[in-house]
């Protein structure tokens, strides 16, 4: 499986809520492929883990790599190159501990209703190691983290 969002399946339920794994519009339709922007497929999360349309975000599978990037994403992660099949550790780091962004991002790629937030140093940007908050959450079908960033 390269990419994860490329199969999420469109399991809909009550407790969840739907967005575009591209332009991040917020939707509980169980459409597959997002009616918004045509890019990206819905994913499904917890309520109240993406407050907004648009958010900077990336999803990642169990192998810690990133399986599909928000446009806001890409814009805030200005690498070179695609995003899609790095490694999560690559692009950002914990100021605090870095076993916790790894273990954070492992329990919510398990499928629990794990949340955590913490504050994160975005590697690779224009500006040498940029600041930013990352909250991560269980999303998708099959399970992936979701890795929301706003900028410290």
């Amino acid at each position: 499986m390269t990419h994860l969002a490329a199969v999420a399946g469109s399991h809909v339920d009550d407790e969840t809520v739907g967005f575009c794994s591209y332009c991040g519009t917020l939707d509980g339709a169980s459409r597959r492929v997002c009616t918004e922007c045509g890019l990206g497929v819905q994913l499904r999360t917890s309520p109240g883990v993406l407050r907004s349309p648009g958010a900077a975000f990336l999803v990642v599978r169990a192998d810690g790599r990133v399986s599909a990037a928000s446009a806001a994403a890409e814009r805030m992660l200005t690498t070179h190159g695609e995003l899609v099949g790095k490694p999560l550790m690559a692009l950002l780091h914990n100021r605090e501990e870095e076993v916790l962004l790894a273990r954070s991002v492992a329990l919510a790629a398990s499928g629990r209703p794990h949340t955590a937030e913490m504050a994160v140093e975005l590697l690779g940007t224009s500006r040498k190691r940029a600041g930013a908050r990352a909250k991560i959450a269980s999303c998708g079908q099959p399970p992936a983290a979701l890795v929301l960033l706003e900028r410290a």
